[in-house]
């Protein structure tokens, strides 16, 4: 029964963590769009202290012309 309580309550306490869902879209009109989104789709709050984004391993420069240059070869 001590058991039993204890799974219950870590099954509690994971029930809360944030769960992330991501999605990519890409749309080619006059100019080519690229939306990137993470939503929080848990029940407890998600904290964000950093994103990193890389290009075939290596880290890039978050400023804007760094990542418009990540899509030179599309564009």
């Amino acid at each position: 029964m001590k058991q039993e309580a204890e799974i219950m309550l870590a099954q509690q306490k994971t029930s809360v963590w944030p769960y992330f869902s991501k999605s990519t879209s890409i749309a080619y009109l006059d100019q080519i769009a690229v939306n990137y989104s993470i939503t929080n789709k848990g029940v407890g709050p998600a904290l964000i202290n950093e994103i990193l984004i890389e290009k075939d391993g290596k880290a890039v420069n978050t400023d804007y012309g760094a990542i418009l240059a990540l899509f030179e070869p599309i564009l």
